[in-house]
């Protein structure tokens, strides 16, 4: 149900060469030195998910299997804004390990194609814990440190619902009851940027990452205008992007 992309897919290949190149380059170039500091982290992050998906397809329909996509129907996923928090532990002075976690973003899904008019359909919260291994360039001591990353998160999804009562009746039937679920999956993350050091312990800075996923999101509806119990289905692809400002202090 979604289009598959060769090219987007070659390009994420491209990132991760050119990543762990970088990284290999640099630990040959310059020997690890011992560190042990640990800085804690406080940002404003925009996440932009650039989401397509499959048109939404009945699956179930009074508790028998089915298969009938809804076509010209989809759904995007909307950008947010949330709050990150992270803590990374330096084992040299140029390797490390971080752990992004924050306030979960609520994201709100509109309707694509023939559900465009619709507007907003719903909203959940995105979990994404993450764990990385960053590699940063220059001295320990350079007041500007740029840097690669690589690592892998977690998602799930929480509190999902439809909050359009006008499309959970057109759709589904005016007495209608439904219930939201989205799939969780484990995704790479690929991260860069640069820290400007204010002092020996305060620096900004600004990152910005990526983490392609995919989650199949079900609806569960009861009491429909069809007399039965129906299931309805569409999966999103997300090349999610997230950049912001970053405050840390080192210990």
């Amino acid at each position: 149900m979604i289009e598959h992309h060769p090219d987007r897919r070659t390009t994420e290949l491209l990132v991760l060469q050119l990543i762990a190149a970088t990284a290999l380059w640099a630990t040959l170039a310059t020997p690890a030195q011992a560190a042990g500091a640990d800085v804690f982290s406080i940002g404003l992050i925009y996440i932009d998910p650039h989401s397509t998906s499959g048109p939404l397809t009945l699956t179930r329909f009074g508790g028998q299997p089915v298969d009938q996509p809804q076509a010209g129907t989809g759904v995007r996923v909307r950008p947010a804004t949330t709050l990150l928090l992270s803590y990374e532990h330096y084992w040299s002075d140029r390797l490390a390990t971080q752990l992004a976690l924050g306030v979960p973003p609520t994201h709100e899904l509109e309707g694509t194609g023939t559900l465009s008019s619709a507007g907003v359909l719903g909203k959940g919260q995105q979990l994404s814990p993450a764990v990385v291994m960053r590699w940063h360039f220059f001295d320990a001591d350079a007041v500007l440190r740029p840097y690669l990353g690589l690592g892998v998160n977690y998602t799930w999804f929480r509190r999902s619902r439809i909050t359009n009562d006008s499309f959970r009746a057109a759709f589904y039937g005016p007495n209608a009851t439904t219930k939201v679920s989205a799939s969780p999956s484990w995704n790479p993350v690929y991260s860069a940027g640069i820290d400007y050091r204010l002092d020996p312990h305060w620096s900004i800075g600004l990152s910005l990452a990526y983490a392609p996923l995919k989650t199949r999101i079900t609806v569960d509806a009861d009491n429909t205008a069809y007399g039965v119990p129906i299931s309805v289905v569409t999966d999103v692809r997300m090349r999610t992007l997230a950049g912001g400002a970053i405050l840390s202090y080192r210990f």
